[in-house]
């Protein structure tokens, strides 16, 4: 059980880091390689005594996906590594705690030991266990709507910022800033400063005035993502 709890606790950091930090996990190779590591040798160690082993191999394929992922150059591949993080970071939790619920079915006669087959622990699944592990999903799967999109980011970039602040995010003039490899966490509060009129500029308040705090966020990560 422990070992599952464990790798709840890291599924849970690793979704909501790839949510609220996209760009922390894109632009390195590190963190999703440490988050694979650690799922996986939690779940070898889950193997070892999870009343059903197909829970510790569900996680196990998702942490060498993940390992292969963290190898890929992730700077060229934004969606794939944010979405690869994210459903890895939901899933895992999910599984681990469900194997930590879960209680195999007995069988009748006193004399034979406890079935630990699929088939049969299915067959009389703890409802705790379900009821917790599709709580559990619900909430991670309802944390996308949060998620920044970089591909709708640089679509509306390309719509809106692209003539003066270049294709690549380098700008065309002196006067206008580069954009390219920004932190994001400035890029959103800029924006959303010219946008509410707390920051006046007459370039940029009619630029802003009509974006979405979901465009702003989708921006900011394309921006961020980008080599300057």
């Amino acid at each position: 059980m422990i070992p599952n709890l464990i790798n709840t606790l890291v599924g849970l950091v690793l979704a909501w880091a790839t949510i609220l930090h996209p760009t922390w996990v894109e632009r390195r190779f590190l963190p999703l390689g440490a988050f694979a590591l650690a799922i996986l040798v939690l779940a070898l160690w889950a193997r070892r005594s999870d009343p059903a082993r197909w829970f510790s191999n569900v996680n196990i394929a998702l942490a060498i996906a993940l390992g292969v992922l963290s190898l890929l150059p992730l700077a060229t591949l934004p969606n794939l590594t944010f979405w690869g993080g994210f459903w890895a970071g939901c899933l895992v939790p999910t599984v681990a705690l469900w194997a930590a619920l879960y209680r195999p079915a007995a069988t009748t006669h006193a004399d034979e030991a406890p079935s630990h087959r699929v088939g049969a622990g299915a067959a009389t699944m703890n409802k705790s266990a379900m009821i917790a592990a599709c709580a559990l999903a619900a909430g991670c799967f309802a944390g996308a709507a949060r998620a920044a999109d970089p591909a709708a980011g640089k679509a509306r970039y390309e719509t809106t910022c692209v003539a003066c602040h270049g294709p690549t995010g380098i700008s065309v003039a002196p006067i206008y800033p580069n954009l390219a490899g920004q932190k994001q966490e400035y890029l959103v509060s800029t924006l959303q400063q010219f946008r509410d009129g707390e920051r006046p500029n007459p370039i940029m308040a009619p630029m802003a005035r009509d974006l979405s705090d979901t465009d702003i966020a989708n921006l900011a990560l394309y921006l961020s993502a980008l080599k300057p």
